[in-house]
């Protein structure tokens, strides 16, 4: 099992699903996508992510957007990264006077969707014991993230 975090880099369709920069729409077109699924993936590339490679190196399959499974996350792990993620809440760029028509998600939005995921597994606040079970043959990835914080208080 997979639980990613992160941004573009490792975002597998998120971004289409969520709020922000009207400019993300174009990774459901052509060439993103074409090299490796011959069709759009809402991916940042045009073929696989590193995430990609590291399921597929695993014997998982390639881990379904967050937004796409919703909160029940799937059986191999689920990716909750988003293109334009930050590693700094949104409410301190609205704070700072320093927002545009940014993506409005967090490392710690994922980590809400996370908790989610993990309510709707049985896992409760405090059940340390069923938590720690949904871990023990999980990898964790945390991509690249925080390159946008600096991104968009440059651009303010």
């Amino acid at each position: 099992k997979i639980y990613a975090f992160g941004d573009s880099y490792t975002d597998t369709g998120n971004t289409v699903s969520t709020t922000g920069p009207s400019g993300f729409n174009y990774v459901s077109s052509l060439p993103y996508g074409m090299t490796y699924f011959h069709r759009p993936t809402n991916r940042y590339s045009d073929g696989r992510l590193i995430i990609d490679f590291v399921a597929q190196s695993l014997s998982l399959p390639l881990l379904p957007p967050y937004k796409a499974v919703a909160a029940r996350g799937g059986p191999h792990g689920v990716n909750f990264a988003v293109a334009g993620a930050t590693a700094i809440e949104h409410q301190f760029f609205v704070k700072n006077n320093l927002t545009f028509d940014i993506t409005p998600v967090s490392l710690g939005t994922q980590l809400g969707w996370l908790n989610k995921v993990l309510e709707t597994q049985g896992c409760g606040r405090g059940d340390r014991v069923k938590c720690g079970a949904l871990f023990d043959d999980a990898l964790v990835w945390v991509g690249e993230i925080g390159a946008n914080d600096y991104a968009y208080s440059s651009v303010s």
